[in-house]
């Protein structure tokens, strides 16, 4: 007859013990998580003082909490300067549990070596997003690293893609969007698709350029890291005779012999004016590949900005020329969405709002300008239009008023 009260008692004895277990873990997990609050925000004031009592007074969950931060800053896909963060903390605490408490030395050395480990592995990333960023300081020059796995298997290097070097040959509306969607990063480039004629291989296909399937022909793109790398930056990659053969090659002209001096005309920044190249008659370059290509035409308007009082001072007004841009663009470029881009201004003159601010951003004209043409701080390249006198192609741009502030409470 006491079987039932016996098995009811052992019962209720482990769910208290199991209770008493939860409440113990949930009591050291809260002494943790105090613990780590008040040194973290300690160690941001540079509160030393208050540092050292914390690791006195909370000794006892002080590996607990090391084992956590180390856990933590092993997630997948944790942002790295969270990860440094993490690491970093829990150097401090084991370092000072070690000096204050005589805490465990071991763990002191293993997060020191993590530690010295992965800064070298940050400083060797940054130095080559530093080479990166020298790359591409000339508008068009884009290194192409998405697939940087694969080509250190392959014993490659990565990419770099000249825009100046195809830009004397084909205006841009050639390959954008025919080939390439103008968003960087939507391409989703592979050399199987290249091999099989899309993209790059549109041209490199050993007709029309040199061929992406003959593996000799790796080091002429796979460059990035290199000697060859620095005439794509200094522009000392161009030679009269080879781009004038290249250009009769593709049907394309290069009149070397209108050029002063034998050299580009620059603007103040050191880039290359391609409008003046355009009305010296240098460059006659290709507007399309072909039957299969859209060229949609050349738009001979003009829209008038007009400064506002505020600025008029010091900066001139805006005859924005829509003849330049559709001489290498097409208007689908700036005024239709795709699937993998939006709409960069609207059809209706004034309906887009232009601001530097945005153009900074990479927004409206930011989206060519700083990125593949002359930069926004070449002021004076779009500021250049006195007084408002307009033509009757002019269109006048209507400035939007500046948003108003809610009135609701």
């Amino acid at each position: 007859m006491m079987a039932r009260p016996t098995i009811l008692f052992m019962a209720l004895s482990t769910v208290a013990v199991f209770y008493l277990a939860f409440i113990m873990v949930t009591d050291v997990q809260a002494e943790e998580s105090a613990f780590r609050l008040q040194f973290v925000e300690a160690k941001q004031k540079h509160n030393f003082a208050r540092m050292a009592f914390l690791i006195q007074s909370y000794k006892d969950v002080i590996p607990g909490n090391i084992e956590q931060l180390i856990k933590e800053a092993g997630t997948e896909g944790i942002p790295q300067g969270n990860r440094l963060r993490l690491l970093d903390l829990a150097y401090h605490i084991a370092k000072m549990h070690q000096e204050w408490n005589k805490g465990d030395a071991k763990i002191v050395t293993e997060l020191a070596a993590i530690l010295a480990d992965y800064r070298q592995k940050i400083a060797a990333q940054q130095a080559v997003l530093n080479r990166i960023k020298a790359v591409e300081i000339l508008p068009g020059n884009f290194v192409l690293n998405s697939h940087a796995d694969k080509m250190i298997a392959a014993e490659v290097n990565p990419v770099i893609y000249p825009h100046w070097v195809h830009r004397a040959f084909f205006r841009c509306k050639v390959c954008h969007e025919n080939l390439f969607v103008m968003k960087r990063g939507t391409n989703e480039l592979s050399h199987e698709k290249i091999d099989a004629g899309k993209l790059c291989g549109a041209c490199h296909n050993g007709k029309t350029s040199f061929d992406t399937v003959d593996k000799t022909n790796c080091p002429r793109c796979h460059l990035f890291g290199t000697p060859q790398e620095q005439p794509l930056i200094d522009l000392t990659y161009y030679e009269e005779e080879t781009f004038i053969k290249i250009a009769e090659r593709l049907g394309s002209k290069w009149h070397a012999d209108k050029l002063a001096d034998g050299k580009f005309p620059f603007r103040q920044h050191g880039f290359i004016d391609w409008i003046e190249l355009d009305k010296l008659k240098v460059v006659e370059p290709l507007s399309s590949l072909g039957e299969d290509s859209i060229d949609e035409g050349i738009r001979d308007t003009e829209i008038l900005f007009v400064m506002p009082q505020k600025y008029a001072f010091m900066l001139d007004n805006v005859l924005w020329s829509h003849k330049i841009h559709t001489t290498w663009i097409n208007c689908s470029i700036c005024h239709k969405s795709t699937p993998q881009r939006d709409s960069i201004f609207t059809e209706k003159a004034g309906e887009t709002r232009v601001s530097m601010i945005e153009l900074k951003e990479g927004k409206s004209c930011g989206t060519c300008h700083g990125r593949v043409s002359f930069p926004v701080a070449d002021c004076t390249r779009c500021h250049n239009h006195k007084g408002v006198e307009v033509g009757q192609n002019t269109i006048v741009r209507e400035l939007l008023p500046e948003p108003q502030a809610s009135s609701s409470p």
